[in-house]
Formats: C-alpha cells, sequence, structure tokens
C-alpha cells in the first residue's frame, strides 16, 4: 500500500501499561509490517511509575523507538513530543489499548491517499451503529458536549475527542510544535489551530473495538476541559503564523 507518503508513522502514549505494552508493540509492528509499507512505531512513556518503560524495552522491535520521561505529564505533552520525534510523511496516533483496532490505520492510509487529506480524523458518531448502541446518558453527555466545544471553538467536526487521529507528517510536526496543552484536552487545541491556519480536516468512521479502563473522569475531567476551552481560544487568538495566512 503505497500513495503519496514513503514513510509511516505511528505514535502510541502509554502512562502505567505495564501489562498490555508488550501486546500493544508486537501487535502495531506486526500489522504495520503486514502492510508493506515503510513505517516507524513510536512510543511514548509519559513518566510511567510501574514496569512500562521495562516492558517496552523487552517488547522492543527494528522500527519501534522510544521516548521515555521520568515525569508524568499528560497525554497531550506525550503525543506532543512523540509527533516531534517522527519522520514520516504521514503521522498517526492512537490510544495504548489499541481500542480503534490497527485495521483501520489501513483504511485511513487508502483514504488519505485516495482524498489526499492533510488532517484525517476518526468519528465515533460517524459509525451510526455502533453509536446507536452506546448508553443513552453517554449519548446524551457527548452531544452537549460536543455541541458546548463548538460553541467556544468552532471546530466543526463531529467527535473531537476520538483518539484515533492522522495527519500528513509535515502538518503534524508544524501544528504540534505549536501546541502548549499538555492534558486531554490537546485535541481541542491542535484541531482550532488547524481550523486557524485553514487547513482542512476530513472524518472517517471509527468504532471503539476494545473497552478498557478509561482513566477519564467525566465531572472533574469536562470541568477542567471546559476551562482549556477558554484558554486554548485565548491563544489560538495570538498564532501569528494563523494572523498571516
Amino acid at each position: 500500500m503505497r500513495g503519496w507518503f514513503s514513510v509511516v508513522s505511528l505514535v502510541i502514549p502509554m502512562y502505567n501499561e505495564e501489562k498490555r505494552a508488550a501486546q500493544t508493540v508486537a501487535q502495531a509492528d506486526g500489522y504495520l509490517r503486514g502492510l508493506g509499507v515503510d513505517y516507524e512505531l513510536i512510543v511514548v512513556n509519559d513518566g510511567s511509575t510501574d514496569g512500562t518503560l521495562a516492558a517496552l524495552e523487552a517488547a522492543k522491535t527494528a522500527r519501534t523507538r522510544i521516548v521515555s520521561y521520568e515525569k508524568n505529564a499528560g497525554k497531550g505533552c506525550a503525543v506532543r513530543r512523540g509527533v516531534a520525534a517522527t519522520r514520516g510523511d504521514v503521522v498517526i496516533f492512537t490510544d495504548a489499548d489499541l481500542s480503534y483496532g490497527m485495521e483501520l490505520v489501513g483504511t485511513a492510509l487508502h483514504i488519505m491517499r485516495e482524498r489526499g487529506s492533510r488532517i484525517l480524523i476518526g468519528s465515533r458518531k460517524l459509525d451510526r451503529e455502533a453509536y446507536r448502541n452506546y448508553p443513552p446518558l453517554r449519548r446524551l453527555m457527548s452531544h452537549t458536549f460536543s455541541t458546548v466545544v463548538n460553541a467556544v471553538l468552532p471546530l466543526h467536526v463531529s467527535d473531537s475527542q476520538c483518539g484515533f487521529k492522522c495527519f500528513r507528517g509535515d502538518v503534524a510536526r508544524e501544528l504540534f510544535a505549536a501546541c502548549t496543552v499538555d492534558n486531554f484536552a490537546f485535541d481541542f487545541e491542535v484541531l482550532y489551530l488547524a481550523r486557524r491556519r485553514g487547513i482542512p480536516i476530513d472524518e472517517m468512521p471509527a468504532r471503539v473495538l476494545v473497552h478498557g479502563e478509561s482513566s477519564v473522569h467525566i465531572l472533574s475531567d469536562s470541568l477542567k476541559m471546559l476551562r482549556e476551552l477558554a484558554r486554548i481560544r485565548r491563544s489560538g487568538g495570538k498564532d501569528r503564523k494563523a494572523d498571516r495566512q
């Protein structure tokens, strides 16, 4: 599978993932190898306090690079550092439990090649069958939160928080270099910067296949994210590159 890209970079952030780290590396590396593309697997150890780093070192393959630091800094920081270490023409990041399945990587590469996408993000809401099966309360909260987000930041996407996102390599490195949010709200920031810079954002259906334990606390983290929205909007207004375009 080749298109306008020659190297694919997959970034996976990890925090205290000792139990699944080796399996994730093996599954991701095996799938990418089977695609027949030149690739690199960038795994970021976000200051884990368990045996994640040792597990990653033991599972490391020839195409795996580990980015590691001692103090936990948050998923946004982990993804940002991972992206900075990439060299690919396409940069994809996904969650440590591979909750969307590795097959979505192949689908995303095909879509990016066909559409010429600069940014392609997964959307759980576009998989209508799966979304209908979500518990009613979860769907209500998701809809309410998306409405609030799009009111504060004109992202105009159906699912800003899906943990599967793809970028053309130069676009990813440019946008993440300008990002500052370290926590879960980093998705808002990178998409908002893209919108301000006039970079189109395409979407594709994404279905959650693995329902692992979530580290997100709905009430407290939602409040934190809402505070971050205001900060992102203020800082986005100071984006000099966007102002020049």
